[in-house]
């Protein structure tokens, strides 16, 4: 039978989905591309962090049944976990696995094959091994799950609410198997990375030093991070692996103390803007990303303009903005004076032009300097490029096929979107 997966969100589940393909092509299903014009079963790993992203959801849903007539269609994932099954069309959806259940999903869809009857047991608490890589070059590796801190707005600690750390052990396996199919980059991800290790007597550390003892890994990076967990400590220790790559993508959400405090947010944009300074005295040209939250419930043009200004000041490297989106079921969701569309709208373009700009300054910095390039393919315009060592995108012009090398490049322009060079 064919099975074709299609992946929303994070990169926990894009890790995720990676595990399942392996676990369905171990059951002896086949796996096709969601291009494909016939499949037996198409799985939804689904994201549910926005209202937007559930609305995708529910569009992808409808042209899978309309596309996919007599498919059995599973919906699995963050959306999946919030949502009861009748907020879903019925005539849309056979199988809904919630995360807590996704390492059953093979077995749940045999079982429905078999019987037409669902699966009731309920799985351990436990992070399976998870894998992904779109390129030969870098692998995605999930080493937590869950998340307990509860931000007034967002929904997935009730999607994912038992944090869990995978052993030691196993995580050192993944890397081996990494290293051994010619991976060059580790990159450590979960969906509150921090919070690794808190179940087990671990921390993060730990595993970039196994990373870092594999000859054939070159570099190591962190996915998403949360300021208030992110100790002095473990940055001091992180600056002397050699092979950990200067880049911290640290969600801000928004540099107005009044909305953080709403938010539920254990921070202050002063620490915050502290914690940016240690990571740039530890680490040379560091990259710092984050994201930010505009027209959260309460947030006034003078709050909105304090959070402009606190941005403007911190030489973020890339900046990613989202609306606020109100998900049912968290306290923001019922906070008074909610902001309306047109005000948010506006607010969205005002940070996406400074997000533009800052983005653009950060890359015209590197112009003249010399960076080491993770090369990972070809342009569409026949240019190879790759990541430097803090995740700026760098394309050269090669007459031979440099993908998956790791080479010296000397930038010499730039733009918004990245680099560009010529090698040495």
């Amino acid at each position: 039978m064919q099975v074709s997966l299609y992946t929303l969100g994070c990169k926990v589940n894009y890790c995720e989905t990676e595990k399942l393909k392996a676990e369905f092509e171990e059951a002896g299903f086949k796996i096709v591309n969601s291009t494909a014009n016939k499949v037996d079963i198409f799985v939804l790993n689904s994201c549910a962090v926005t209202a937007k992203s559930e609305a995708k959801v529910r569009q992808i849903l409808n042209r899978a049944r309309k596309k996919y007539k007599g498919s059995i269609i599973v919906l699995t994932g963050c959306c999946a976990s919030i949502k009861r099954q009748t907020d879903f069309q019925l005539n849309n959806v056979d199988i809904i696995v919630p995360n807590n259940k996704k390492q059953e999903l093979v077995s749940i869809v045999k079982q429905y094959i078999n019987t037409h009857n669902l699966l009731n047991t309920t799985p351990p608490n436990s992070v399976e091994p998870g894998i992904k890589a779109k390129t030969r070059t870098r692998a995605f590796l999930k080493i937590q799950d869950g998340c307990n801190r509860y931000c007034s707005y967002c929904i997935i600690p009730y999607a994912r609410p038992t944090v869990s750390s995978k052993p030691l052990a196993e995580i050192k396996q993944n890397i081996l198997q990494i290293a051994a199919n010619g991976y060059k980059e580790v990159v450590f991800v979960g969906i509150n990375l921090l919070l690794f290790g808190k179940d087990t007597n671990n921390n993060l550390l730990d595993v970039v030093e196994i990373a870092a003892q594999q000859q054939d890994i070159k570099r190591i990076r962190f996915g998403s991070l949360e300021p208030e967990v992110l100790t002095k400590e473990l940055i001091q220790n992180l600056a002397r692996q050699t092979k950990f790559c200067p880049h911290f993508h640290i969600s801000l959400q928004s540099g107005a103390n009044k909305i953080l405090k709403a938010m539920n947010r254990h921070y202050t944009a002063e620490e915050y803007s502290d914690l940016v300074k240690l990571i740039r005295s530890q680490f040379k040209n560091a990259a710092i990303t984050t994201d930010i939250i505009v027209g959260f419930p309460g947030e006034t043009e003078e709050d909105f303009n304090e959070s402009l200004n606190f941005v403007r000041l911190q030489n973020f490297s890339k900046i990613h903005v989202f609306p606020y989106s109100i998900r049912s079921g968290t306290k923001a969701a019922t906070m008074p004076n909610q902001v309306d569309s047109a005000t948010k709208l506006a607010r969205v373009k005002s940070m996406l032009k400074l997000a533009e700009a800052a983005q653009t300054e950060f890359n015209n910095s590197l112009i003249g300097t010399k960076q080491t390039i993770l090369f990972e393919g070809k342009t569409k315009t026949q240019l190879y490029y790759g990541h430097a060592l803090n995740y700026v995108k760098v394309c050269v012009r090669s007459q031979k096929d440099v993908t998956n090398q790791i080479l010296e490049v000397k930038i010499t322009s730039a733009n918004k979107d990245g680099c560009f060079g010529i090698l040495l």
